[in-house]
């Protein structure tokens, strides 16, 4: 047998084509063809027909090997190929004697060689075959003779291939950054050049407090922080995704107390309030005091006075660690209530627009206690807080009241319609 001059690329792209007792035209003299019980891959172009035998049980196999082709699988019926490359049987459904039904062909391990029209349980028609590789490893393809009576002749070629993958070039992670709520999860997706490299990863996180990422790149949100997402090839090249994790409510971004400043009877309590907004922000706060010994406030704002003195009761937002405080004086008893004043004299608002009205009692320690009404509820309405809210165009009045000593101030409001 003449063989091609040796190539050095180790990809393939061949196209065969197998004959049973093919009577094909002449070429160059010289090629070997074996008969009896064995087909044998020698050059299309090396075939004379006087080396094709006319019987029943013997076959040869024609090879077109192509310049990017390596010779090997000429010389020892095996070679190195790279996924993605793809090989082309031509199988012709030739007989002789009456005995054969053609060519079949069998891959040993289809996850690593595809083979289309696999026909293990019969003979292909006239066409073509492709081998596809998939992943790195070693599988045979058998090309078997198919008796009339369905069963396999003694003629049989069995091709060895073993396929790699190129080594990775790159490899990139999309989106590179992400941001995500706790509890809710997100692919991230993997790129890896060439095509022809494995695209087998493993994807890991580093802190699974933060985020956890699955086999598959699914990252899921656990807890307030920030995490990265890391992503590895098997030849160890790495891309990585810097994740942001939030909380499912918006930060408070401002908290309202009730009371500003208050005195307090030793023995008595009085409850603080906390206004958060926005409206849709996490509402839960904790509660402090600068001094046991003179005022304690219990979770719900419960503050009750303990010993003649001042203390800071402190309100501060579980998440985002917001503060506002207010300030307590407990005395023994209340000292008569000299001036009450507003921090407004007049406001103006808008038809359904609300604003607050901040009264402020002196002394100190002076019963703190007020009363709110409104000269028009059709006009303003107000709220035990001072929180005053526009109903229609028009003018009232608000009128704050202290509970020792009947001290009033009042304030002016107009309501405009709404813009």
């Amino acid at each position: 047998m003449t063989l091609l001059r040796r190539i050095t690329s180790l990809a393939l792209a061949a196209a065969l084509i197998i004959c049973v007792a093919c009577p094909w035209a002449a070429a160059e003299t010289g090629a070997s063809v074996v008969k009896g019980d064995e087909m044998t891959i020698v050059n299309a172009n090396d075939v004379d027909e006087e080396d094709i035998s006319t019987g029943a049980e013997k076959a040869i196999v024609r090879i077109f090997v192509s310049e990017s082709s390596s010779q090997e699988l000429l010389e020892t019926n095996a070679a190195s190929m790279l996924v993605g490359n793809v090989i082309t049987f031509y199988i012709s459904r030739e007989v002789s004697g009456n005995k054969n039904n053609g060519i079949t062909a069998i891959v040993s391990d289809r996850s690593v060689v595809s083979l289309t029209q696999d026909t293990r349980e019969g003979s292909p028609t006239e066409g073509q075959m492709t081998a596809t590789p998939l992943s790195a490893g070693t599988c045979t393809v058998t090309f078997r003779n198919v008796l009339d009576s369905g069963k396999y002749g003694n003629v049989r070629l069995v091709l060895t291939f073993t396929v790699s993958y190129l080594p990775t070039e790159s490899i990139t992670i999309e989106p590179e950054e992400l941001s995500l709520k706790v509890g809710a999860s997100q692919t991230l997706a993997a790129v890896v050049l060439p095509s022809a490299a494995d695209q087998n990863v493993t994807w890991s996180t580093s802190d699974k407090k933060i985020a956890t990422v699955g086999a598959k790149g699914v990252v899921k949100g656990i807890s307030r922080g920030e995490a990265v997402i890391t992503c590895t090839t098997s030849d160890g090249i790495q891309a990585q995704c810097v994740v942001t994790v939030l909380p499912k409510k918006p930060d408070p971004e401002s908290i309202v107390l009730n009371l500003q400043q208050f005195s307090l009877l030793k023995g008595k309590t009085k409850t603080l309030t906390a206004t958060i907004l926005p409206s849709d922000a996490k509402k839960d706060v904790t509660w402090s005091t600068s001094d046991k010994t003179v005022a304690k406030v219990n979770k719900k704002g419960v503050v009750t006075g303990v010993n003649p003195g001042t203390a800071t009761i402190t309100c501060t937002a579980v998440q985002g660690g917001l503060t506002v405080t207010s300030e307590v004086t407990v005395i023994a008893s209340y000292a008569p209530v000299e001036s009450l004043t507003l921090d407004s004299e007049a406001i103006t608002i808008q038809k359904g627009s609300k604003q607050k009205l901040t009264a402020s009692v002196l002394p100190a320690d002076a019963n703190q206690n007020v009363t709110w009404s409104t000269s028009n509820k059709k006009i303003a309405k107000v709220n035990s807080n001072g929180m005053v809210t526009g109903v229609k165009a028009g003018t009232a009045t608000i009128t704050c009241k202290t509970k020792q000593g009947g001290i009033i101030a009042t304030c002016t409001v107009t309501v405009t319609p709404k813009s």
